[in-house]
């Protein structure tokens, strides 16, 4: 009798181990089966996927919609089939797909489940336990490299032994049957953060399963750590009514870790920084990922209030903010109206002055004539408190002038006009000239270069050129030169200059008043 049932065992166990063939060499893995599942795994260094589409149909059967599937998320690379038939051969396809659900790449493979087994003799079931399919735990990490302090994704796959499974990682338990954890990469060591040179030591990740049977098994995982993004830099913020836009310079490889969903069609990252922001005062951040700030809620009281913002290489460093690199701190508060603005004059000069803004602030001072002719100057408050103060000089004199102080440049924003006249000239004072001066033109065949001269040292540097065929007045080039030397070099910005053709130039000072000068010239034949 014992002879009987140790000759089954062997076969029964040639049966379970060999039965149906093995992998035919293909890129899909054949991990373990059972008389009615097969758990198949892959390995994949090709474009990166953002999900599988993982299908399987009999293998005699050629119909398309014989095919039955499910979708595996990027991170996951092995999964189990159930309900098949025992001793049936399947073909089993894994495609990569992109980030509208498109397939890519293809992985193919054919395998058999078990055959059924017939036992004349009842067994003992724990002289089976070694011929069970073998319980496997696999863990994947969704970084390759993890910001120090911040966290990453754990999923594990379960195959084989028999459930219920008992699952812990990093000693804790976790509910087998959830998709993934996250696990902080574990924070710089003192040494580590003393040493901004040395490289960072990676960090393990361990877990176990055991099944109903007691079966144990372990695996461990290790992920490397890098040091957090530099901190951006020149950080500002023009202050607008209820809204705040911050600017800063980029980062190298921010954004550089986010999956496709979370980029643009032409793949730039979204959000690959947080801003954080509160009252001055406060201890609690508010945080904005995208860095826009609705400030409407900060109204009551005027407060001054402070920002910062950090690079994100991941967006699960969302979650850990005190692991990130923050910028210096900036101030800024909501713009108001410019207050107590006063204008004075001599016979040519207009002085402007107000109130500063609660922490400073940016914006526009413009002095305009009844004519329309204007002069506007940029200007930049400090913190100081007090009064802002900034001087208009070489107007015209005995003339009325509204002068106009806005904070930025948008026009939706509040501002405070007054209106001055400059007082009577004396009878010793000369009028000044106006307008540019020296007004040249020199032309080759397809392009023109004109020069002139500022009316007078000190003059207001800011000039509008453009360019008119003579004949038709079609307008083909012009620009804003605002620095000297005025000269400018046109080639056409509407149509290229043409050889032989007169043009004319017209030359505006950009002043009060405003003065134009023109000049005609032809360009050269073309060259032969």
């Amino acid at each position: 009798m014992r002879i009987r049932i140790a000759a089954i065992l062997i076969t029964l166990a040639a049966t379970l181990l060999w039965a149906g063939g093995a992998s035919a060499g293909g890129p899909l893995i054949l991990e373990a089966r059972t008389t009615s599942s097969l758990t198949v795994s892959w390995n994949w260094n090709g474009q990166t996927t953002s999900a599988w589409d993982l299908a399987w149909r009999a293998q005699n059967d050629d119909d398309d919609a014989a095919w039955s599937s499910v979708r595996k998320r990027a991170v996951q690379r092995r999964h189990t089939i159930s309900g098949l038939n025992a001793g049936a051969y399947y073909t089993i396809r894994v495609r990569a797909l992109d980030a509208d659900g498109r397939p890519f790449a293809s992985l193919q493979g054919a395998f058999a489940t078990h055959s059924v087994a017939t036992i004349s003799l009842p067994l003992d079931l724990r002289l089976l336990r070694g011929l069970a399919e073998r319980l496997t735990l696999d863990l994947t990490s969704s970084r390759e490299l993890c910001t120090a302090g911040t966290l990453t994704e754990i999923s594990w796959q379960i195959a084989g032994g028999k459930p219920p499974y008992t699952l812990q990682v990093e000693g804790s338990p976790i509910n087998a049957d959830a998709d993934n954890i996250h696990i902080n990469c574990g924070a710089l060591t003192e040494a580590e953060a003393a040493d901004e040179d040395a490289t960072l030591a990676a960090k393990w990740i361990s877990a176990v399963v055991i099944d109903s049977r007691g079966v144990r098994r372990e695996a461990a995982l290790e992920v490397a750590r890098a040091r957090a993004l530099p901190a951006p830099t020149r950080l500002h913020a023009p202050a607008a009514v209820g809204l705040v836009l911050p600017y800063w310079r980029d980062v190298t490889r921010a954004g550089s870790q986010f999956p496709p969903e979370e980029r643009n069609s032409d793949g730039y990252p979204l959000g690959a920084y947080l801003v954080r922001y509160r009252a001055v005062g406060e201890t609690a951040w508010r945080y904005d990922r995208y860095g826009t700030l609705n400030d409407d809620w900060q109204r009551p009281g005027r407060a001054i209030f402070e920002m910062q913002v950090a690079a994100l290489l991941h967006p699960l460093e969302l979650t850990t903010p005190a692991a990130l690199n923050w910028s210096e701190t900036l101030r800024y508060a909501e713009h108001r109206a410019p207050e107590n603005v006063t204008a004075t004059a001599t016979h040519d000069t207009v002085t402007v002055s107000w109130d500063r803004q609660p922490y400073g602030g940016q914006g526009f001072v413009t002095v305009s004539q009844g004519d329309g002719a204007s002069v506007s100057r940029l200007f930049q408050e400090t913190e100081d408190s007090g009064r802002w103060e900034m001087q208009f000089s070489h107007l015209p004199a005995d003339t009325a002038y509204e002068v106009n102080v806005r904070m930025d440049a948008d026009r939706s924003n509040p501002s405070t006009t007054v209106s001055v006249r400059t007082q009577p000239a004396p009878p010793s004072v000369k009028p000044l000239p106006r307008g540019p001066k020296n007004l040249t033109a020199t032309a080759s065949h397809n392009q023109i270069t004109v020069s002139w001269d500022a009316p007078f040292e000190g003059a207001e540097p800011r000039y509008l050129v453009q360019i008119f065929e003579a004949d038709t007045n079609r307008n083909v080039d012009w620009t804003w030169p605002y620095q000297a030397p005025f000269e400018y070099t046109a080639r056409g910005r509407i149509g290229r200059l043409q050889p032989g053709t007169t043009y004319r130039i017209d030359v505006t000072h950009l002043a009060i008043p405003e003065v134009k000068e023109s000049i005609e010239i032809t360009t050269q034949p073309a060259p032969e």
